[in-house]
Parts: structure tokens; sequence; C-alpha cells
């Protein structure tokens, strides 16, 4: 399972897009949820 979190921000990174960027296209409120995908939690 932990390398689906590596692979999220990996795609991310390539998309040049920042945490709240995706936490916005995923309708979320803000970063957070997104910061705690990546790190596995």
């Amino acid at each position: 399972m932990l390398q689906l979190y590596k692979n999220i921000k990996k795609r991310r990174l390539e998309l040049q897009l920042t945490q709240t960027d995706l936490a916005t296209k995923l309708g979320y409120a803000d970063k957070s949820m997104i910061a705690k995908i990546e790190k596995g939690g």
C-alpha cells in the first residue's frame, strides 16, 4: 500500500500541482487531507 502513496505524490509533482491545488480539484477544503494521504495515513 505504501507504493500507492508514493505514486500519488509523484504524479502530483509531475503535474506541477501543489497539495492545495490537488485538494481543490478533489473537493477537499484544504491540503491537510492530501498531506495525510501522501504520508500514508
